[in-house]
């Protein structure tokens, strides 16, 4: 069967490969074969690529951090089916025709759900989730964001509209804006120079309460600037490649909060089944069209060199298909 892995760090270009291997053996108890059909490339996946993502797997590694598949075989104790459509946590590399692994928390999809959206729950909606629950809000209160067009970034816009949370959301082409604000975002703003005077400017003196950044460089400091006192500031990615540096009298006088968040973490130290709620709730979400990833391309296994050059460019999400795409 053909896998996607690398034997070495380097540019994903060069150290990306299809390799034959053999089929995983039957399962055992627990366990279950899923036949993967779609699953995403996410810059954490090109990270690891290069050996600067937050592990190193022993070499040679699979990549793929999620994705969605079809149970082939189902061992003893096992409460799914061959033909169950299951999603592929995060912690499990994907990129393969074929995996084996262990069955707890997964859980059978329903049927009027498209693959490709099961394909992208359990990474950019999950993350935008947790960050929103662990931020305490309240209905009616505020957020920031910037990136607010990644998956991460819409996905935090619709699960807010949701819940009654309101937003406002940073990006860099003036053509985003009518775009998110169809999907639920509250205050759209290019980002750049006098951000916080721009916003009261747009929206008065509201109290932000929580900020997500997924650039960092020069945009955390006017997240900050924009946090109420006592705000949070997130740090979920850093797609600038850029350091970010804060004032001390900001974070000081105004009792402002940094922290990170890595879902790999969070799925470490998270019960499975816990995982499987939070899971379940998306793909409930999705299927009654709450929340929605959009999708540029998928691309064959076979045609996994173009989807690599692809996605390096930024411009969209780009799927690896292994096997037949279902659709609602």
């Amino acid at each position: 069967m053909k896998t996607i892995q690398i034997s070495k760090y380097g540019r994903p270009g060069e150290v990306i490969e299809l390799v034959d291997v053999a089929p995983p053996d039957r399962a055992g108890p627990g366990e279950v074969i899923i036949a993967m059909t779609l699953a995403p490339i996410h810059p954490a996946d090109l990270l690891l690529a290069r050996g600067f993502y937050g592990v190193r797997p022993k070499l040679p590694a699979v990549l793929g951090g999620e994705g969605v598949g079809r149970v082939l075989q189902a061992g003893d104790g096992v409460g799914l089916k061959p033909g169950d459509r299951v999603l592929v946590p995060n912690r499990y590399p994907c990129w393969a025709e074929q995996i084996k692994i262990p069955a707890t928390g997964l859980f059978a999809c329903p049927p009027d759900v498209p693959d490709d959206q099961l394909a992208l729950v359990s990474v950019n909606p999950l993350t935008a989730m947790l960050m929103l629950d662990e931020s305490r809000l309240t209905p009616g209160r505020w957020f920031i964001q910037n990136a607010a067009n990644s998956g991460v970034g819409r996905a935090a816009i619709m699960i807010a509209r949701a819940k009654g949370l309101r937003s406002v959301n940073l990006v860099r082409r003036p053509e985003l804006i009518p775009e998110l604000k169809s999907i639920g975002a509250d205050i759209v703003l290019l980002e750049g120079p006098n951000l916080k005077q721009r916003l009261a400017a747009e929206a008065g003196a509201v109290a932000i309460d929580a900020a997500f950044d997924g650039v960092a460089g020069e945009s955390t400091a006017q997240l900050v600037a924009c946090l109420a006192k006592g705000g949070t500031l997130t740090s979920y990615a850093g797609v600038s490649n850029q350091p970010f540096s804060l004032s001390p009298t900001e974070m000081i006088f105004r009792d402002i909060t940094l922290r990170g968040f890595w879902l790999v973490d969070w799925l470490t130290r998270t019960a499975p089944e816990t995982v499987a709620e939070r899971l379940q709730s998306l793909v409930e979400m999705t299927r009654q069209g709450v929340i929605r990833s959009e999708v540029a391309v998928d691309y064959a296994v076979e045609d996994f060199a173009a989807a690599i050059a692809h996605a390096q460019k930024g411009e969209g999400k780009i799927l690896l298909r292994f096997g037949t795409r279902h659709a609602a």
